[in-house]
């Protein structure tokens, strides 16, 4: 793989070995293990599934490379991920746009056209005012418990409720539209409105910088990935710690080290898929039980690849209105991906309520029967069939049972750095859920599986760690509580 640079470490820690077991070669486990690695300490990484990646997962869709996970850089003007794939050479794909062009019959008796966001708002400016004025109150009344410190978070839908449960009294186009800007949110949180916290609803990434690693993040797991010791279908059953080391249980034998660093998604810990000998303090269980993830929660993809494009060469998303609120979260969004892979082809997601349904209920036949009908009522009856597809099931999936985290009404501010916080400088934890600020990314596993490393190095190596040769320095020299903490 082309790289200026054949270690992430200047030096190696000159203390007597360690050896460091690593649990999960996602991306903050394979960051976290290439660092310690590259300072000179022995590291094996143990992974359940056949491949390296965890919820980054580059495959070959007929000849093309596309990801079934992490797909975008978000917030890519201030973000680690850019710089690291500049010292790769992987060009970025700044598609599609923040814009969107919403598809709908717009008169009586009219044909479907499109109209810009802004255009549909001022249409359905009965419903947009009053989901404001819904929101707004409700987020002030939320303040003002917070100090009185008498009530728990609200959730999106409780704030909507007033207007949902008088939706009937709104113009039809009013209710889709909403449905649209509700489904958004569930799609960026990854979650039901039910359980999205009201502070933390309004879709950010929507309308942020957001790139693509042109060719997928395989590039960027590889280079992590180089030179490690990977135990692929090597699944943990349990980890013993004390004071003194741990010992990790798999199904092929016991591995023993000085530390471990555990980076499983948090359902594997929450759903005690992974047990812990002796058992972690209530205070930490407790904190990542509070965490969104999973539990009914996800967000899927759907590719299909066509002959050839039926579709206006557009960066903007495609908004197929959902035909009723009830109805959101199946393949209202769709991305023209021809001109980042050179093919025809099209991206969409199910999401909120229903999309979890998809997950384990819906056969692959019924997804793209559904997907194409979303498709035909923009494009009209001659959309043809794809030529191929792809779809995901990551709630299904029982090395993930979900996609990432989000940040649910039970959620505390404390409990992602809590659920980072060491144990007997034995016990170490890393993942995109464990970032207070970035939870939900790529760039927050890569952070969290950084603090990991560091934090392992200072505590049980002794030595400070050095950044100068790492592909992302001028993010941390931009950022530089990331060297001492997880943000």
């Amino acid at each position: 793989m082309p790289t200026s640079r054949t270690s992430w470490s200047p030096s190696s820690v000159a203390l007597a070995p360690r050896q460091i077991l690593v649990i999960g070669a996602g991306m903050a486990g394979l960051v976290a293990a290439r660092l310690l690695h590259d300072s000179g300490l022995k590291v094996t990484v143990i992974e359940a599934r056949d491949r390296v990646g965890g919820r980054t997962w580059t495959t070959d869709f007929g000849g093309i490379p596309i990801d079934l996970g992490a797909s975008w850089i978000h917030d890519a003007d201030d973000n680690p991920l850019p710089e690291w794939c500049s010292e790769l050479g992987t060009p970025l794909a700044y598609t599609p746009s923040s814009h969107v062009r919403i598809y709908d019959h717009f008169a009586e008796n009219e044909a479907v056209r499109w109209v810009d966001y802004q255009t549909a708002v001022r249409r359905a400016w009965r419903g947009i005012a009053a989901a404001s004025l819904a929101v707004g109150s409700a987020a002030a009344a939320q303040e003002i418990s917070a100090w009185q410190d008498a009530t728990p978070a609200l959730s999106l839908a409780q704030a909507l409720a007033p207007v949902l449960a008088q939706a009937d009294a709104l113009p039809h186009f009013d209710r889709r539209l909403l449905g649209y800007i509700i489904s958004t949110a569930e799609g960026v949180e990854g979650a039901p409105f039910e359980r999205i916290a009201l502070q933390n609803w309004f879709p950010r990434e929507a309308g942020a910088v957001n790139a693509m690693p042109v060719g997928g993040y395989v590039s960027l797991i590889e280079d992590a990935a180089r030179g490690l010791d990977i135990r692929l279908n090597t699944p943990v059953d349990a980890i013993r710690h004390g004071a003194d080391g741990v010992s990790v249980m798999t199904q092929d034998g016991r591995l023993e080290g000085d530390a471990v660093i555990v980076t499983a998604p948090l359902s594997i810990l929450q759903q005690d898929v992974l047990r812990f000998e002796p058992a972690l303090p209530d205070a930490w269980r407790q904190a990542v039980a509070r965490i969104g993830y999973g539990r009914g929660a996800t967000l899927n993809k759907i590719f299909l690849r066509f002959a050839e494009p039926f579709w206006p060469a557009t960066e903007d998303r495609i908004i197929a209105l959902p035909p009723s609120l009830e109805e959101r979260g199946l393949f209202i969004t769709w991305m023209n991906l021809t001109e980042l892979t050179g093919e025809p082809v099209l991206l969409s997601f199910t999401s909120g309520a229903n999309g979890a349904a998809c997950d384990s209920g819906a056969p692959d036949d019924a997804l793209v029967a559904t997907a194409l009908g979303a498709l035909r009522s923009i494009f009209g009856p001659d959309v043809p069939e794809p030529v191929d597809y792809r779809i995901t099931r990551w709630l299904s999936d029982p090395w993930a049972r979900g996609s990432y985290s989000y940040s649910d009404v039970m959620t505390r501010a404390e409990d992602r750095l809590r659920y980072a916080d060491p144990i007997h400088d034995r016990l170490y934890f890393a993942g995109e859920a464990a970032s207070p600020r970035y939870y939900g990314t790529v760039h927050a596993a890569l952070l969290s599986g950084q603090h990991a490393a560091f934090q392992l190095l200072r505590r049980l190596a002794g030595v400070e760690p050095v950044i100068d040769a790492l592909p992302w320095r001028a993010f941390l020299e931009r950022h530089p509580a990331a060297i001492t903490t997880v943000i």
